[in-house]
């Protein structure tokens, strides 16, 4: 009896383990494929992180097209009041002509003028910057300063790529007063490591902003992100003060809708906070 009872549990795992097995083996393939398209989503998404080699194009001192190109988008976003229908258009056109540097100039172009502008709806305005910095490795790299300026200040934004800063500096030795370049060349060099030379250069850039736009309260809060890391690094009084004397003149001039306002306060109470302990 117990034999039998040991040969009948015997040929029923014999049945199940096929079907176990194979279910192991499906669960196995489908995660493995599952997988696959993950990485392949994540390789496409963040391709613009994988190649730098467009911040060495080389700009002909010839007519820019892409100059035109700009100033006929300036005159469209001054006489164009739905703005939001006006990205979408360019946006519809680059997503048609993936592969054409003159269509996705157009679309981040006016994606980024929208996006850093103060007005309605900011953050959902700067999150579509991603989607156009998702898509630039896939056009043509044109030999263009004025490609070449847009697609630095949409990788720039939000992000302090060291790799950018070549590229920053040399897009300002052709403009040195480009005020746009010039600030997120800042936010690249704020972004180092303890030891790099790139802290005092940030300090001598952000300098030069507020010489020429003194009354602008963004240069004051990017003063006191630099003067921060200093002290953040050095723990030096002088730093903590100076962040502290950029963070109250921020507060003193930024209108009281500006998000940062709070940031400014906070980081006022901690460096005062630290630097005492």
């Amino acid at each position: 009896m117990k034999l039998t009872v040991f040969k009948s549990i015997l040929v029923v795992n014999l049945i199940l383990l096929p079907i176990c097995v194979n279910a192991q083996v499906r669960h196995q393939t489908t995660k493995a494929s599952t997988d696959a398209i993950v990485v392949s989503t994540l390789e496409h998404k963040y391709r613009w992180l994988k190649d730098w080699g467009w911040t060495k194009a080389v700009w002909p001192k010839t007519n820019d097209v892409y100059l035109n190109i700009r100033l006929k988008l300036d005159n469209e976003l001054a006489a164009h009041k739905d703005t939001d229908a006006l990205t979408l258009k360019y946006a519809r056109y680059a997503g048609q002509h993936p592969h054409d540097p003159q269509s996705l100039y157009r679309w981040g172009y006016v994606t980024f003028a929208l996006a850093t502008q103060r007005g309605s709806g900011p953050e959902s305005r700067k999150n579509k910057l991603q989607d156009v910095r998702e898509a630039f490795p896939f056009a043509r790299v044109p030999n263009s300063f004025e490609y070449s300026r847009l697609r630095f200040l949409v990788y720039a934004q939000n992000y302090g790529f060291q790799q950018l800063v070549p590229l920053g500096e040399r897009l300002l030795r052709q403009q040195p007063n480009d005020f746009d370049v010039n600030y997120y060349l800042v936010v690249c060099l704020n972004n180092y490591d303890r030891d790099s030379p790139n802290q005092q250069k940030a300090l001598l850039y952000t300098q030069k902003l507020i010489r020429q736009k003194p009354n602008v309260p963004s240069v004051y809060a990017l003063l006191g992100a630099v003067y921060y890391r200093l002290w953040f690094y050095t723990r030096e009084k002088k730093y903590a003060d100076n962040a502290i004397i950029a963070y109250q003149k921020y507060l003193q001039i930024a209108p009281s809708s500006y998000q940062f306002r709070k940031n400014a306060q906070d980081n006022i109470e901690w460096i005062r906070q630290k630097s005492t302990e």
